[in-house]
Formats: C-alpha cells, sequence, structure tokens
C-alpha cells in the first residue's frame, strides 16, 4: 500500500481521514450511530505507538484501543 502511495505516509493519512470524514457525514446525516474509532486513535497522546511497523494496521495496543471502543459504544447503544 506505501508502495502504492508513493511512501508518502500524509498522503496516506489524507485520504483516510477523507473518509472518516464522508462516513461521519453519513452518519450524522441519517442519524446513525458512529463507532469512531479514528477518533480515539488521534485522541490517543501517541497515535503512531498503535500502529504496527506498516503504519497501517493497529498493533496489540491499537486493538486495545478498538476493544475499549467497542465496549463504550455497546453500552452506549444496546440495552439490556
Amino acid at each position: 500500500i506505501m508502495r502504492w502511495m508513493q511512501n508518502d505516509p500524509e498522503r496516506l493519512a489524507s485520504l483516510q481521514k477523507s473518509y472518516s470524514d464522508a462516513v461521519k457525514g453519513i452518519s450524522c446525516n441519517r442519524e446513525v450511530p458512529l463507532l469512531d474509532i479514528r477518533s480515539a486513535f488521534e485522541d490517543y497522546s501517541r497515535p503512531e505507538s498503535l500502529l504496527c511497523s506498516d503504519g497501517i494496521h493497529p498493533n496489540l495496543k491499537g486493538q486495545r484501543v478498538i476493544r475499549d471502543c467497542f465496549q463504550a459504544f455497546i453500552s452506549d447503544y444496546l440495552t439490556f
């Protein structure tokens, strides 16, 4: 992927952000709850520490952040 992106991590980040923003817009317009993992990663003190060396996939620490997002989402939107 990085070769296809001409080894430019900023280009990848820009594409990911534009995709994320589009999904947020659709979610808001349709009033559909959004599981916003990207913001959780961005809010982390060192977001790069949540990714594998490829700069794309979450490592174990990143997977824990994702799990925490799912748990918070479930507790907010699912009532049993």
